[in-house]
């Protein structure tokens, strides 16, 4: 057991560390800056070994009651998980020889259990739960679990078929909110990992500051692979979301233009939350005069089972829209229902960056989005109904 000098240094350490801690914890609250920020692992983990001595040396302090609460909230958070998280997982542990995923979590989360049951014990029961702990850390393989959770999201492991990110990926089609949940929750697991390890090495002897220098290099590569996974699905979403509405097309039953639209909406922005967007939806009509669109951030599929269908987004669309200007170089041209032309006259009269959307009448058009109304004009005139908004 420590000495009164060690323990009194081992607090001055845990205290020195405080403020990092608490920046790190109010990062690791929210899953979308927690899976993509890096080093905020480090202040959480590097102190599991001067906990232990310090509870095990019966010192209690305010600090040491703070990281107690705070490593018992990145193992809560681990029960936290969604429906569509789970089928990843199941789609990893399938990838997997032997379905190896699940045992390596449940054996990070065991190892942790462990480590808090001596944090958590009365005074006299630590040393009992001490040795419990190490009997339990070196049956459920040590250090193999992390090394083995490292090499996986690295792309350096045998026994999973490719890296554990490339298949999360392919399996939720490049979902951003997905792939940062399931980032977060790698990260989660590193950390209890990482508390349990350097725990044990404080106990055991082991060189923990060389440990810490490793798993941190470790970790910095791979915060750096999880943050290029989620910036690829930030990227690429356009590309994904032709993709995804084209599916919703083909299979949208017997929805009619309105169902259709509104079927398209939910899906859009229930995958990209942080888009806008904007999805018109009607009868199957040919030609230009009958319908017309200019203008950047759009994609559209014409006579794909039964209807046409044309979306347009924007990240952050300019506001507001001139209205005004639109009316105006609207007026007198009610009855024009050339929608090329209607499409063309407008769009040139325009700034740059604006899609221009002309419908003949009578199409069964229906619209569903969720641009803010500044940013979004539509109108219905007696020959055509125009939409614009802003990119």
């Amino acid at each position: 057991m420590a000495n009164d000098k060690e323990l009194d240094q081992a607090l001055a350490e845990l205290k020195a560390n405080m403020k990092e801690a608490k920046v790190s914890m109010q990062v690791f609250q929210n899953r979308e800056r927690f899976s993509t920020i890096s080093g905020v692992l480090k202040p959480i983990f590097q102190v599991a070994g001067i906990i232990l001595k310090l509870a095990l040396g019966k010192r209690e302090s305010e600090e040491l009651t703070y990281m107690k609460e705070q490593f018992q909230t990145v193992r809560n958070q681990l029960d936290v998980i969604s429906d569509q998280i789970k089928q990843v997982l199941w789609e990893i542990e399938k990838s997997t020889i032997n379905n190896q995923y699940f045992p390596i979590e449940e054996n990070l989360k065991n190892q942790f259990r462990k480590y808090m049951d001596i944090i958590n014990a009365a005074p006299e029961f630590r040393e009992s739960e001490k040795r419990e702990f190490l009997t339990h850390f070196d049956v459920t393989k040590g250090d193999q679990n992390l090394h083995t959770l490292y090499d996986a999201v690295m792309g350096h492991s045998a026994i999973f078929g490719k890296p554990i990110l490339e298949t999360a990926m392919l399996y939720d089609q490049r979902n951003r909110r997905l792939m940062e949940e399931l980032c977060s929750r790698l990260k989660e697991l590193f950390c209890i990992g990482l508390i349990a390890m350097i725990g044990h090495a404080a106990l055991t002897g082991t060189d923990v500051e060389a440990l810490k220098k490793e798993w941190n290099e470790k970790i910095t590569k791979v915060e750096s692979r999880m943050k290029s996974m989620i910036d690829q699905c930030t990227k690429e979403f356009a590309e994904q979301a032709e993709i995804d509405v084209e599916g919703l097309i083909k299979n949208k039953g017997e929805r009619d233009n309105k169902g259709c639209a509104t079927y398209i909406i939910e899906a859009l922005t229930g995958k990209y939350d942080w888009v806008k967007w904007s999805v018109r939806v009607y009868d199957p009509v040919s030609g230009f005069d009958n319908h017309c669109v200019i203008g950047p951030n759009r994609f559209h599929f014409f006579r794909l089972n039964g209807v046409n269908v044309v979306v347009s987004y924007a990240i952050d669309p300019k506001s507001p829209l001139n209205e005004a200007q639109i009316r105006q170089l609207m007026e007198g041209k009610d009855s024009w229902n050339d929608a090329k032309e209607v499409a063309t006259f407008v769009h040139n009269n325009l700034p740059s960056g604006y899609v221009v959307h002309t419908v003949r009448r009578y199409k069964d058009l229906w619209v569903h989005k969720n641009f803010p109304n500044s940013c979004h004009f539509w109108e219905t005139y007696s020959g055509v109904t125009l939409c614009v908004h802003s990119t």
